[in-house]
């Protein structure tokens, strides 16, 4: 949903996502925190992905997860 247009080959808006360091980079995620993380938030009101369907309510829980255990490069 997001590396079409934020992967290695587009960086739309200069956002990367193609790596761990790329997605983490900045203060866009804060580990343990995802009610707080700015990436979190962008894709919770439907800004993005832009032009696309939004992120099922399971998918968008994976990414809160991930954020709210740590944000951890696993």
């Amino acid at each position: 949903n997001c590396t079409s247009c934020h992967g290695s080959s587009r960086k739309s808006g200069g956002v990367s996502l193609d790596s761990y360091s790329s997605m983490t980079a900045g203060s866009t995620v804060v580990p343990g925190d995802a009610a707080g993380s700015l990436r979190v938030r962008v894709i919770e009101s439907g800004l993005m992905p832009r032009g696309g369907s939004r992120l099922s309510d399971g998918d968008l829980q994976v990414i809160r997860d991930w954020v709210d255990g740590g944000a951890l490069d696993n």
